[in-house]
């Protein structure tokens, strides 16, 4: 294989400097698993749209394949499932009075936490039965340079 054009990439420049990777690929898989941990609890919120004191919360605590039975008046929901196995318990608001007040935080050293979660809408209308697919959810670190000087000169 042939490396790309570098153009001036190996001139010295004092105020910076070049990392040439050519060709690089990267994969990788990891199990999952939820039998080692400490916690494993299925947190579950759901929200009435047009009736705000209408809600249901909980916590299903160490079911395998977690089953949800409740009784809910009929309406449109916003619904939010989040499965925590991890060695820390999640930080949740201790009490969400609408959909727009509900977090979900994990510390920075629970770094080995598997969280999978869901937000979504229900409409309930009769007797009926809903499956709900988790999806993984990942931290998000953001670095902000608040230097009251430009990087230019970094």
């Amino acid at each position: 294989m042939k490396a790309g054009d570098r153009g001036t990439g190996s001139a010295y420049n004092e105020y910076s400097g070049t990392l040439r990777i050519d060709n690089l690929h990267l994969i990788g898989s990891a199990p999952t698993s939820n039998t080692s941990f400490v916690v494993n609890k299925l947190h579950y919120f759901l929200f009435h749209v047009d009736r705000p004191e209408i809600t249901k919360q909980g916590i299903i605590q160490d079911a395998e394949n977690p089953s949800l039975e409740l009784e809910l008046p009929t309406g449109d929901y916003k619904v939010f499932f989040v499965w925590n196995s991890s060695e820390e318990e999640l930080i949740l608001p201790n009490t969400a009075s609408s959909a727009n007040e509900l977090y979900t935080v994990t510390i920075f050293s629970n770094r080995h936490a598997e969280i999978y979660g869901y937000m979504g809408d229900l409409e309930v209308n009769s007797n009926m039965t809903s499956n709900i697919v988790l999806q993984r959810l990942y931290s998000q670190v953001k670095i902000e340079f608040t230097d009251a000087w430009d990087l230019s000169h970094i």
